[in-house]
């Protein structure tokens, strides 16, 4: 197992964890670290749209200015319309799970 990310079941064409894009439709993720071993998984109740990026910093090196690679955002979003100001209240509520597991050597 390498380190990758999934959307929905299926591997990222691009499966790096420092990818970014946008997924549509979306409804469980997981990213797999093999350096840490482990995976990690979200299940959402409600469909929402994927943005994924790194989180990266900038370092001062004898070379230059370099990137530095400290994470990934996995960033599960929905468009919302609620009631206007004055209208009856509105609600949501989504629940999302995640789990942990260990990569078998």
């Amino acid at each position: 197992m390498e380190n990758e990310q999934q959307v929905d079941g299926r591997v990222l064409k691009d499966r790096r964890l420092r990818s970014q894009g946008e997924e549509a439709g979306v409804t469980t993720f997981s990213s797999t670290d093999e350096w840490m071993r482990v995976v990690s998984t979200w299940e959402l109740e409600k469909q929402a749209t994927l943005w994924r990026f790194p989180l990266e910093t900038v370092s001062l090196s004898e070379s230059g200015f370099e990137r530095l690679y400290q994470g990934s955002i996995l960033m599960p979003f929905w468009d919302l319309d609620l009631a206007a100001q004055g209208e009856a209240s509105s609600q949501w509520t989504i629940r999302i799970k995640q789990s942990l597991s260990m990569i078998e050597q």
